[in-house]
């Protein structure tokens, strides 16, 4: 599990804004102050997973932060790793800085909501935190892990949130990873000396005293020389046992869901074009291996996208050259990712493939996919995507996602024997079932609440009077307890109510 999950941190790192390897640099931080602090072994053990999973809740509020940043959410993001929030106006000034390649007119406006928005940390903390709990759930992740990521921004003195505990009121986990944490963002800005001299001045305020002062003392040789090489070091720290899974697809569904939580335009699109993908591949008799690989590629083929700012997914503009070229780097940062693990190297060829066409006019490469399992994924790629809103255009209806295939097909970007049986697939499909407390009309207004319409847009969009959706979504808020945009985007994702007009 830490080889798998260690070598996708490089996505989470990527959706921060922060240098590679910054999980597995705060893990191996984490599991020595946990043992220089003498802390049982299940301690240290949740201490190492709570450093690497850290991360692994950041893409549910990309959308918002990304508001407050004129678009770029991993810069503010990076600026927020070394930013002390007790101050509001080290907060804005990171916010100022993030979005300095912006125009003055959205830098202004961007600052004006982080301003007026009164509960902006609050909600930040509580969606990371919300999200993180999540996944790790699905992962099967120890139950102190599970507590830890729920303190991910709560500080020792009371001032973090969701809930403002202080002192041990904090786990110890949490405690452990904070000072780890606080110590790499500043080591990786400025060297292990301004680090440990930021890891001081936070010494009984964000960070546990006792800590702060067992990690000058302890582990600060870990900070000046980090082991090398540093993925080994990682995977040898781990205390026993060590954590192992028999089938490692929860893992791909779990960061499947991380990469899709990016933005309110891509809910189930990786999970949705595994699901066709498989279906698909069974209609042409591919072997069980290749199913396999098909569909664990599907997974994870766009994971990249979290590399990326969320101001190129979410923008209803046309997109000029530059943002053009940026959104396909996604596929390169897909294929980085996945190249980098032992049990995800497999993936890679065929992941990073998703947007290659066979006339070579496709991305990252500009070649032709040999492999049929990458052929299918770029199909069934293509044909979900069709029937899923983007920020420019609203989903596509049967017979013109049908035409813009074929049309692909028939001028050879896209196989069409592959084409023909994801058409077919597609048609055939049965509904996943929909366990939820909800009625059918509120998980519609659930699902547009996720992508972030607003009552009047929602109304619109279902045929409805603003009225009537404002009592739809009173009585969402009610059986299901979200409270904003993100926890309906993770609720909609975890209860599988997101379902592409692709498969209609």
């Amino acid at each position: 599990m830490a080889e798998l999950v260690g070598a996708l941190s490089l996505a989470t790192d990527s959706a921060n804004g922060v240098r590679p390897q910054t999980a597995i640099r705060t893990a191996i931080l984490a599991v020595d102050l946990a043992r220089a602090a003498g802390a049982a072994t299940d301690v240290q053990h949740a201490a190492f997973w709570t450093a690497l999973l850290r991360f692994i809740g950041c893409t549910s509020f990309a959308h918002e932060t990304a508001r407050w940043a004129a678009g770029d959410d991993l810069a503010l993001l990076a600026e927020l790793q070394t930013t002390d929030v007790e101050r509001p106006s080290t907060v804005l000034r990171g916010a100022i800085r993030a979005s300095r390649s912006a125009n003055a007119f959205a830098r202004v406006a961007s600052f004006a909501r982080l301003v007026s928005d009164r509960d902006a940390s609050a909600r930040f903390a509580d969606a990371h935190c919300s999200q993180a709990n999540s996944l790790a759930e699905s992962l099967g992740a120890p139950p102190l892990v599970r507590a830890a990521l729920g303190d991910l921004y709560e500080r020792f003195d009371g001032l973090g949130a969701p809930r403002n505990a202080r002192g041990e009121e904090l786990s110890l986990v949490a405690r452990v990873v904070h000072v780890a944490a606080w110590a790499e963002a500043h080591a990786a800005l400025a060297g292990p000396d301004a680090a440990l001299e930021a890891v001081r001045a936070m010494r009984g305020r964000s960070l546990d005293p006792a800590l702060v002062d067992r990690f000058v003392r302890d582990v600060a040789t870990t900070l000046a020389a980090p082991p090398t090489p540093i993925f080994e070091s990682m995977l040898e720290r781990e205390p026993s046992p060590q954590w192992t899974i028999d089938d490692p697809e929860p893992v791909f569904v779990a960061f499947a869901k991380y990469a899709d939580l990016k933005s309110p335009y891509l809910l189930g699109h990786s999970t949705g074009v595994a699901s066709l993908v498989d279906r698909t591949a069974e209609s042409l008799g591919f072997s069980q291996a290749e199913r396999v690989i098909a569909r664990k590629a599907a997974l994870v083929h766009d994971v990249g996208r979290v590399a990326l700012p969320n101001g190129l997914w979410d923008s209803p503009a046309p997109l000029g050259r530059v943002e053009r070229d940026a959104i396909a780097s996604h596929a390169t940062h897909t294929e980085r990712i996945l190249a980098f693990g032992e049990h995800t190297r497999s993936l890679a060829v065929v992941a990073s493939a998703a947007h290659e066409r066979q006339d070579e006019s496709g991305y990252p490469h500009r070649r032709a996919p040999r492999d049929r399992c990458a052929r299918l994924l770029a199909v069934c790629d293509v044909l979900h995507a069709l029937g899923e809103a983007r920020p420019h255009r609203a989903a596509l209806g049967a017979e013109a996602r049908e035409a813009i295939l074929l049309e692909d097909a028939r001028g050879s970007r896209l196989d069409r024997t592959i084409a023909d049986a994801a058409l077919a697939t597609a048609k055939g499909r049965v509904l996943p079932s929909r366990a939820s407390v909800l009625s059918e009309r509120e998980i519609e207004v659930l699902v547009e609440l996720a992508r972030g319409a607003s009552n009047k847009e929602i109304a619109v969009a279902l045929g409805v009077s603003p009225k009537t959706v404002q009592h739809h979504v009173a009585h969402v808020y009610e059986k299901t307890g979200v409270r904003s945009r993100a926890a309906a985007a993770l609720y909609a994702v975890e209860h599988g109510l997101v379902v592409s007009k692709s498969l209609g």
